[in-house]
């Protein structure tokens, strides 16, 4: 992936990934 499709990305979509990871594995784990 190319370095520059991150950029238009708001800073925050991270937090939002990891938002997203955790309520999967809690899902999951169950």
């Amino acid at each position: 992936m190319a370095p520059e499709a991150g950029r238009w990305q708001p800073p925050d979509w991270a937090d939002l990934q990891a938002d997203l990871q955790q309520v999967r594995h809690k899902l999951t784990q169950r």
